[in-house]
C-alpha cells in the first residue's frame, strides 16, 4: 500500500481506504473520492503544496496532510451563504423559487449545509428542483438521492449537456428517469438547449395539488451510503469514457499551474489587474469628483444659503465632504469588482490557491487566504468581502484579521506624501519597499500568533474549474 502523497505523478490507481474524520470524509466523498474510486494524480504544487487529482471528469485540489491518509491499490497505464428568491408563473399559478446555497451533502456541518438543513426543516415546500452537472453526475447524484429520500417531490435538471457531449459521456435519460422515479430533464443553460422540455416539466409539477411538506431529514442516507446507491443507479445509464479528451484548459494549466512559472505568472496577472483598475477607475473617479463639486457649487450652496454660517459649514464641509469622498471611490471599487469577478469566473483564483497553499497552511490558513491578502493591497474592503468564499467561520475571521495590514492604495498615498517630505528622493523608494515588506511580515506574524485561537478544521478541498 502506498499513501497518496507518495504516489508518483502521472500514474493512476484505486482508493483502498480513507482514514479521515467524519467531516473530512464528507468533503472528500463529495468529490467522488471513496474506497473503490479510480483516480489520476496529475500535478503537485511546489514546496509540499496540494495535489491535483482527477476522479472521473472532476479535477480538484487535495492538501498533502489528507493525501497521506488515503491508501490506494493498483497501478496500471492508460487508466482526474446566501438565499435568493424569485416569483414565477408556473402551472397557472404564481410560485416562489428559493435558491439555496450549493452543497454536496445534507449530513455535513459547514455553514452552507447547516443553512440548507435549517431551511428544509423549517419551511414547507411543494417540490425541489435539483440542478446537477451532467458531466459530474457520479459525484452530484448522491445529494439528489438524499433529497429524494427526505420525501420532497422533485424535478432533476441535468445541466451542462454540451460539456458532457464534449467529454464523450453517454446518458440514457429514460432509464435514469425510471430508476429515480421523478422527472429528469437534460439542458444546457449556456446554449438554452432543452428549455421547452424543462418548462413543461416545471409546469406539470407546479400544477399538482399535493400539499407542501417539510423534508424528513432523519430519513436521509449517510454520505457513503448515498454514493454507493448513486453508483448502482448510474450503472449502465451514465458512462464516462476511459480516457477523457485533453482540451484547451489542460494546456493552459500546464503554464498557470507550473511548479516554478505559476507564481510569477500569477503576480504578473495581478499586477495587470491592479494597473487596469486604476487606469480605468481614476479617470472615472475624476469625473465623479467634478460632478459632485459642481452639484455642491450649483445647488447645495444655493439651497443652504439661508442657514447660519456654522450650519452651512457643518453640512458642506463636514457631512457633504464625507459623503462625496466616499462616492469618489465608487468608480475604482466598481472597476475592481468587475475585473475581479472576471478573474474568479475564469477559475484562476483556485489555481493561485493551489500554488500558495503550502506556505499559508503553516499560518493556519489555506491558499485562498493569500489571494485575499494580495487583493488587500488594492483595497482592503473588497478583499474582506471576498472572504465569503471560505466555508468555515474561524478561517474567515483569521483571514479578515490580517487583511488590514495590507498597504492599500488609500494609505499608500499618505505614505508617499510623508516619504517625500521626510526622506531624500534616493531614500524614499526604499522606504516604500520596506513598508510593503513590513506589512507582509506583520500580517504573517499576526496569523502565526492567532492561528491556534482561530484554528479551523476545514479540509482544504477545492474543485479546479474548467
Amino acid at each position: 500500500m502506498v499513501s497518496l502523497d507518495k504516489f508518483p505523478l502521472g500514474c493512476k490507481g484505486v482508493v483502498d481506504s480513507l482514514d479521515l474524520s467524519d467531516e473530512a470524509f464528507r468533503r472528500v466523498a463529495a468529490f467522488g473520492l471513496i474506497p473503490g474510486s479510480r483516480f489520476s494524480l496529475t500535478r503537485s504544487a511546489p514546496f509540499g503544496g496540494p495535489l491535483v487529482l482527477e476522479v472521473g471528469s472532476t479535477r480538484f485540489l487535495l492538501r498533502r496532510s489528507l493525501a497521506g491518509l488515503i491508501q490506494r491499490v493498483g497501478n496500471w497505464p492508460g487508466l482526474t451563504v446566501e438565499l435568493t428568491s424569485a416569483r414565477l408563473l408556473l402551472g397557472g399559478k404564481m410560485v416562489e423559487l428559493v435558491d439555496l446555497p450549493g452543497v454536496n451533502d445534507l449530513t455535513g456541518y459547514s455553514d452552507d449545509e447547516a443553512v440548507v438543513r435549517d431551511v428544509l426543516m423549517s419551511t414547507a415546500f411543494d417540490a425541489a428542483i435539483l440542478v446537477l452537472n451532467a458531466a459530474q453526475l457520479d459525484r452530484q447524484l448522491p445529494l439528489a438521492l438524499q433529497v429524494l429520500a427526505s420525501g420532497l417531490p422533485a424535478v432533476v435538471v441535468l445541466n451542462m449537456a454540451d460539456e458532457a457531449r464534449l467529454l464523450g459521456i453517454t446518458l440514457d435519460l429514460e432509464v435514469l428517469r425510471q430508476r429515480l422515479g421523478v422527472p429528469v430533464v437534460l439542458v444546457s443553460a449556456k446554449r438554452m438547449e432543452g428549455w421547452p422540455v424543462l418548462m413543461d416539466a416545471l409546469n406539470r409539477q407546479a400544477a399538482t395539488d399535493a400539499a407542501a411538506s417539510h423534508a424528513q431529514l432523519d430519513r436521509v442516507p449517510e454520505t457513503q451510503d448515498a454514493i454507493m446507491q448513486a453508483r448502482a443507479l448510474l450503472d449502465g445509464c451514465w458512462n464516462l469514457p476511459a480516457v477523457l479528451p485533453e482540451g484547451m484548459t489542460e494546456k493552459v494549466d500546464g503554464w498557470l499551474m507550473h511548479s516554478w512559472l505559476g507564481l510569477p505568472l500569477f503576480f504578473a496577472c495581478m499586477a495587470v489587474l491592479f494597473n487596469l483598475t486604476y487606469q480605468i477607475g481614476t479617470p472615472l473617479q475624476g469625473l465623479v469628483g467634478d460632478g459632485l463639486d459642481w452639484f455642491k457649487t450649483a445647488a447645495l450652496q444655493q439651497w443652504l444659503a439661508p442657514l447660519p454660517a456654522i450650519v452651512q459649514s457643518l453640512l458642506l464641509e463636514g457631512v457633504w465632504q464625507g459623503v462625496s469622498t466616499v462616492l469618489t471611490f465608487a468608480p475604482i471599487l466598481f472597476v475592481f469588482f468587475i475585473l475581479m469577478a472576471m478573474v474568479e469566473d475564469s477559475g484562476y483564483l483556485a489555481r493561485a490557491a493551489y500554488l500558495t497553499d503550502a506556505f499559508m497552511a503553516r499560518l493556519g490558513l489555506d491558499g485562498r487566504g493569500f489571494v485575499m491578502q494580495l487583493m488587500g493591497f488594492g483595497c482592503n474592503v473588497p478583499a474582506i468581502l471576498g472572504t465569503r468564499v471560505m466555508r468555515e467561520r474561524k478561517q474567515r475571521l483569521l483571514t479578515m484579521l490580517i487583511i488590514p495590514f495590507s498597504l492599500c492604495s488609500a494609505r499608500l498615498q499618505v505614505v508617499v506624501f510623508f516619504a517625500g517630505i521626510l526622506f531624500t528622493p534616493q531614500q524614499a523608494p526604499w522606504v516604500l519597499l520596506l513598508l510593503y515588506l513590513l506589512s507582509f511580515v506583520v500580517a504573517i506574524f499576526t496569523a502565526w500568533v492567532f492561528k491556534h485561537r482561530y484554528h479551523g478544521n476545514e479540509a482544504f478541498l477545492l474543485e479546479v474549474p474548467p
